[in-house]
């Protein structure tokens, strides 16, 4: 109860998120996507913690700028092309399209509307992102896939849900596992 009293919790969970986030960022080779990730991360929780607004098309540039400080060529590299253009476009265009589609409410009378508003929601960050990537698609790989989007709103929820946090776990099997 003392800790609780003493420590602010929301800014010390935020802090927590930190380690699994470097560790993430460390799995995945501090690629651009997972570079941008990590800073943008690192730029809203210092944001939040000290207690200062923060803005998500700015900490994008932010992460863009200090990757490019880092690696100049990287602005070449198709990943991180399409990993800006998707936030980009999530961040700019999907609040004007939900908005356009759902009335947005706090209040959820019955429990399946609030199903619903999420399910919307996850189509409407998928088109935008698909919309965002879809011009660099076509210059880097000369073509789209047809089942993009459905695709993406049946396996993108499963892998952040269920895959990664089950390969995350099964991370210390795998010291156990040899000796």
């Amino acid at each position: 109860e003392k800790l609780i009293l003493a420590v602010n919790v929301k800014k010390t969970a935020l802090l927590l998120t930190l380690p699994p986030l470097f560790f993430y960022a460390l799995l995945a080779g501090f690629q651009p996507p997972a570079a941008r990730a990590l800073i943008m991360t690192l730029c809203m929780v210092f944001a939040l913690c000290s207690d200062r607004v923060h803005s998500t098309i700015t900490t994008l540039s932010g992460a863009a700028l200090i990757i490019l400080l880092i690696d100049p060529l990287a602005i070449e590299s198709p990943s991180f092309q399409l990993s800006f253009a998707a936030v980009a476009a999530i961040v700019l265009l999907a609040p004007r399209l939900f908005s356009l589609i759902c009335r947005s409410t706090n209040k959820y009378p019955i429990p399946l509307l609030k199903v619903c508003h999420l399910l919307v929601a996850l189509v409407v960050v998928t088109v935008t992102a698909t919309l965002g990537t879809l011009p660099l698609l076509l210059f880097h790989f000369n073509r789209m896939s047809l089942v993009t989007l459905p695709a993406n709103l049946v396996i993108q929820p499963q892998i952040c849900f269920f895959s990664l946090p089950l390969g995350m776990l099964s991370l210390p099997l795998i010291l156990a596992n040899h000796p």
